[in-house]
């Protein structure tokens, strides 16, 4: 038996002695039960090429041996929300092409054996972890991830000083595949106003990204690349700029589509340029704009 799927039938328990006859899996679909735990015969699927444990939500962690796993290419956690951490050496997984968890509402941070996936191509969330835990993968653990492709979230970025120069580290600008990012910065005093815009200046993307989302950011004043650089930008969503005075002239986007923005609440005044009217014709106009206070 190459495939075994269990999706939605609600299951709590998975036996080792069932685990121990499917030698052969070379795909695995678990999601949508409720199990609090695997079983550590998971690791005799060496053949496992996918995993999908996406909307388990009772399962707190994953035993170490999934690590063994080493011609796994897919592993699924979406929507895991009970997920606490990942087993520490997940580096030996190198084969691991796609990793995705997000709504992951409890995992903190990504343990260090990540970095070393030199292969990976999907990764969906970035947790920085907030407390220095000594296991946790530091954010400039992206440096080598150039392959990656398709959509990055990097959460909890800001208020501390080491996060500026980790972003530096990251050189999101190699990462020509990605085309959507979004960054989320903590919810803190004001005081970080000046590390959150050096974080944003040294997390420029590539020039083809075409999505862009920043939350929470404490700055008041715009990269020069979201203008200069971006010329593929078709979104940008921009929510709880509190400390901006002055909104940016996304029009001078050519590829911008739609604008969202949320929560400007210091904006007194939207100039021209704002909308790029100062632009004799647009090929593309903006299709669609929020603004909320």
């Amino acid at each position: 038996m190459r495939t075994v799927s269990t999706h939605g039938i609600r299951m709590t328990t998975i036996s080792p002695g069932s685990i121990l006859q499917l030698k052969c899996l070379r795909t695995l679909n678990l999601s949508g039960n409720i199990l609090n735990e695997l079983p550590k015969e998971l690791g005799e699927l060496i053949h496992l090429r996918y995993m999908d444990l996406s909307s388990s939500r009772a399962l707190k962690e994953l035993p170490d041996a999934l690590c063994d796993l080493f011609n796994l290419q897919t592993l699924v956690l979406v929507w895991c929300e009970e997920l606490e951490k990942l087993p520490k050496a997940m580096g030996k997984l190198i084969n691991l092409k796609h990793l995705y968890v997000s709504g992951c509402r409890k995992l903190k941070y990504l343990p260090k054996g990540i970095g070393s996936l030199r292969s990976l191509q999907a990764l969906d969330c970035f947790y920085v972890c907030d407390h220095g835990d000594e296991e946790a993968l530091k954010l400039s653990g992206l440096e080598i991830m150039d392959q990656l492709q398709g959509s990055l979230h990097i959460f909890n970025l800001g208020g501390n000083a080491e996060d500026a120069i980790e972003a530096e580290k990251v050189q999101l600008g190699n990462k020509k595949h990605l085309s959507s990012l979004r960054l989320l910065f903590r919810r803190r005093i004001e005081e970080h106003r000046e590390s959150d815009e050096e974080i944003l200046k040294a997390l420029q993307p590539h020039q083809n990204l075409e999505s862009l989302t920043i939350w929470n950011c404490h700055c008041t004043t715009w990269p020069l690349y979201l203008i200069k650089s971006l010329h593929n930008l078709r979104r940008v969503d921009l929510y709880d700029w509190k400390f901006c005075d002055h909104s940016p002239p996304l029009g001078k986007l050519p590829s911008l589509e739609i604008l969202k923005i949320v929560s400007m609440n210091n904006v007194k005044k939207v100039g021209v340029e704002f909308l790029g009217i100062k632009k004799k014709k647009l090929k593309h106009c903006q299709e669609e704009f929020y603004s909320q206070n």
